[in-house]
Formats: C-alpha cells, structure tokens, sequence
C-alpha cells in the first residue's frame, strides 16, 4: 500500500468494490467508508459519537440510512431479562416510547421509582447481524430500531 494513498480510518482499508469509495462526510482529512462509519456510530449510539465526529464535532449523517435494509414494517419486540425471569415487550420509538418502555419494566419486574434501571441492549446490527451491546437507556432509540430492523426480517 502506498503511504499516500487514503485508507478508512476505521477499517484501515481503500476503496475497493465490495468496501466501496471512501467519502468525506466531515471537515477531517481522512476519509470513511459509509458501512464503516454508520457501525461506529451504531456502535457508539446514546453517546455525542453517535451524531458528531469525534475528532472535528462536525454533525455526521443519520447511520440509519447507511445501515437499514429494506425491510417490511413490523412491530418491534424486546425481550427483557431480569432476575432469572424473561419478559417480551413491544416498543415503541421516541422519547415517549422509551418513557413507556421504563414503565412497563418497572410494572414487569416490580420495580420501584427509586431503582435506577441500567440498561444493557443485546442487538443485531442492521444489515450485517453482527452481535452488539448497546449501553444505558441513551442508546434506547438504536435498540429499539435495530428490534424493528429484526423484526421486519422475520416476517420477510
């Protein structure tokens, strides 16, 4: 490989044609492929990564986009472990989805107000079904969008 020649700093590889081209979708010099880019985001979903490059803060671009198959539309299941017991809950998206979400794990597990919940999402990337752990209830909007991914290839 030639020292010029730009590499995604992510993967560390070119462009090529299963990789695709190398885009520059902010200020920073070094360029991305868009799969390699929308993982990390996924990967750092909940936290300013997610949104912002880490290196210039400039806002990157939804990894939903990159990311989602085409898929049919189909209600979206979480399976809930806690304590030895399983529960199946159908989510919704936004913050009143997360909101109701908290709610009925606390009604679930009988769970008080005063029990911080410390989320741990256990997901497949969208795409690649590549195993992910999405932490803290911040990450709760990627969760529930790769449970809908799942579930719209369930029924495909």
């Amino acid at each position: 490989m030639d020292c010029e020649e730009d590499v995604c700093w992510v993967c560390l590889e070119g462009a090529s044609e299963v990789s695709g081209v190398l885009e520059h979708p902010c200020a920073c010099p070094r360029g991305v492929h868009a799969k390699c880019l929308a993982r990390w985001q996924l990967q750092s979903a909940g936290r300013d990564e997610e949104r912002y490059c880490r290196f210039c803060k400039s806002e990157l671009p939804d990894w939903r986009d990159i990311l989602t198959p085409k898929v049919p539309a189909a209600p979206p299941v979480m399976a809930i472990v806690y304590d030895g017991k399983v529960i199946r809950l159908q989510v919704k998206p936004g913050r009143e989805g997360m909101l109701e979400f908290q709610r009925q794990v606390r009604r679930a597990f009988n769970l008080g107000e005063d029990v911080e919940l410390d989320c741990v999402f256990d997901c497949r990337a969208p795409g690649t079904g590549e195993k992910i752990k999405l932490r803290g209830l911040e990450s709760y909007s990627a969760a529930m969008h790769c449970a809908a991914v799942a579930a719209g290839e369930r029924i495909a």
